[in-house]
């Protein structure tokens, strides 16, 4: 049983990393679009 939680902690450990990761790649994604469509908008005017 031990072995179970070890492995069970370690599971939620990687996939809380996991979750982070996903949610900062998210935002920076974000962050760029909305600078490119500014920078497009701000060209064309």
């Amino acid at each position: 049983m031990p072995d179970h939680d070890g492995l069970s902690v370690m599971s939620v450990a990687v996939g809380s990393i996991y979750l982070l990761l996903q949610n900062i790649v998210s935002t920076v994604i974000r962050v760029l679009g909305y600078a490119f469509m500014a920078r497009l908008v701000s060209q064309g005017e």
